[in-house]
């Protein structure tokens, strides 16, 4: 069986996920997840303008060896990716590659595109691409992507294809070229500007940098040369971090913003009030707590499960999310991971401080001591801290301080595992997310969380090219993350992208919760 990712396999095994996260939300007058969306500009696409897009953090790197990770949008933006997924039906397909393509899930065929260049002259070839592989590989190069690259070998075929051997098989691999491997750069630039080439990145994708200035304001402008004329629909694309939501929404409504993304459970409601065109997608796992089995106190398994017993779920979601419904399961109700078998334990305060005693006395501890990292100038994810903070300290013994970070030392800490607690959730269109996160090993586990029935139903979604017994592997592996504690999710979560009715056309959101930049336009005036 040819596995074809790059042009079919719509809607099945696990790739069904996009589909779902496509699909409008729960929350009234939600719009669709495509280039329209309730209220949004309609026709054809108008060329030309300047968009101004706001976001809740900023960018923290142009190195496309990391920004798979961290700023997918601005990266998206410069480089383009490989591979592409349609929001709308689940399927990857091209990007700057023609195809990815495989018979076993060990040896997979690159095709690119023919006649592309960066924007420097340069071509966008099979050399290219190995040379941006082998950057990821190495070490000094801290991408995250590296436990994904290092399970690859490859070789140049010819300058438009590449092959790929896998050291076993991976038939969700190519949700590897939309993610962590899809940005290649330059590397003639890499060569020459060296470190500075992450603050002056040139790729071969619909826009170039103009300016930076970094956690605040990316300007890009229109690359005349990019493959897919007529897009970008934009001859500018500005990117703003807002952090506070009623400060984006207010932006928007003003015009001084075009349009903006919002992820917080206030935002559907304040959008829908203010009257503002809207897309939504809906996330397939709920968002809620992640704890670090590697750190303090969390180590022991008595304290992470009196801390589960400790959440009040219910609160959280009538405070944060009150037009979603309470999760027991990590999974929503018509997700393809949705298995109601596997519950969260109920909150029950007794039964937590028991656990607490009993943890105390076994290591003569005075105390539990707990750390929760949040993103700072966000009120809301400050009132979650606090409600949180307050559920846990109902058990006598139990204290948790709060630590508000700027969005690049959190996305830093997060990546090296260099918290306790904190709000945490399976967000975007990629199924192999799950592998990143629980799998032992994988470069997206930070928490420490292993366990061997896990490990082997992910692995089975790698080698397995049985889309049902795929999605069977990923529906028993949530069942089981579940019952061990791997977050405790205690709603859904959507996110919503809005502008003035009229004025913004091609809002698709991609990804985890961006705007795709090649597809966004503005009405005239």
């Amino acid at each position: 069986m040819r596995t074809m990712m790059s042009l079919s396999r719509v809607r099945t095994g696990l790739v069904a996920v996009a589909a779902l996260v496509a699909l409008l939300s729960g929350c009234a007058d939600s719009g669709t997840n495509g280039s329209g969306g309730t209220g949004a500009a309609a026709g054809e696409p108008v060329r030309g303008g300047t968009l101004r897009l706001a976001y809740n953090i900023g960018t923290t790197t142009l190195d496309p060896a990391r920004c798979g990770s961290e700023s997918w949008q601005p990266c998206q933006a410069i480089f383009g990716t490989l591979l592409e997924a349609d929001p709308a039906t689940g399927a990857i397909r091209p990007g700057m590659a023609e195809s990815f393509t495989s018979t076993d899930g060990m040896t997979w065929t690159l095709t690119l595109r023919p006649g592309l260049t960066f924007t420097d002259g340069t071509p966008f070839d099979s050399d290219a691409v190995v040379a941006n592989w082998a950057r990821v590989k190495d070490p000094l190069t801290l991408s995250a992507a590296i436990t994904t690259a290092s399970t690859m070998s490859w070789s140049v075929v010819d300058p438009r294809t590449v092959r790929v051997v896998l050291a076993a098989p991976n038939h969700q691999l190519p949700w590897a070229l939309y993610n962590e491997l899809a940005m290649i750069g330059s590397p003639a630039a890499i060569a020459a500007k060296g470190p500075d080439f992450a603050n002056a990145p040139v790729g071969a994708g619909p826009f170039t940098v103009q300016s930076w200035q970094r956690g605040t304001q990316l300007t890009l402008t229109r690359n005349p040369g990019y493959w897919d004329a007529p897009r970008p629909y934009v001859d500018t694309l500005i990117l703003k971090a807002i952090p506070a939501e009623d400060q984006r929404i207010n932006a928007v409504r003003s015009g001084d913003i075009d349009a903006a993304v919002g992820n917080q459970p206030t935002t559907p409601g304040k959008v829908r009030e203010s009257g503002l065109a809207t897309t939504q997608l809906q996330y397939p796992l709920g968002v809620g707590v992640r704890m670090n089995f590697g750190q303090g106190d969390l180590v022991d398994r008595d304290v992470r499960a009196a801390v589960a017993k400790l959440i009040d779920a219910e609160q959280l979601r009538a405070a944060f999310w009150p037009e979603l419904p309470v999760l027991q399961t990590m999974a929503p109700e018509g997700s393809p991971y949705f298995d109601g078998t596997a519950t969260y334990p109920a909150k029950d305060v007794a039964g937590a401080q028991a656990l607490v005693d009993g943890y105390l006395q076994r290591t003569g501890r005075s105390g539990v001591t707990l750390e929760m990292k949040t993103l700072a100038g966000n009120p809301v994810a400050d009132a979650q801290a606090q409600m949180l903070q307050a559920q846990l300290q109902a058990a006598k013994g139990v204290t948790m301080s709060i630590v508000a970070q700027d969005a690049a030392v959190w996305f830093a800490d997060t990546q090296r595992g260099n918290y306790q607690v904190q709000v945490f959730g399976v967000s975007g269109v990629n199924p192999d997310q799950l592998y990143k996160y629980f799998h032992t090993g994988a470069s997206g586990n930070t928490s420490g969380f292993s366990d061997p029935e896990v490990d082997r139903l992910l692995d089975l979604t790698h080698s397995s090219a049985d889309p049902a017994q795929q999605q069977q592997a990923f529906k028993d592996a949530v069942a089981v993350l579940t019952e061990k504690l791997a977050y405790r999710a205690w709603s859904g979560t959507t996110v919503t992208a809005f502008a003035q009715p009229g004025r913004v056309g091609g809002l698709q959101l991609d990804f985890t919760y961006f705007i795709r930049p090649d597809l966004v336009w503005k009405a005239a005036s």
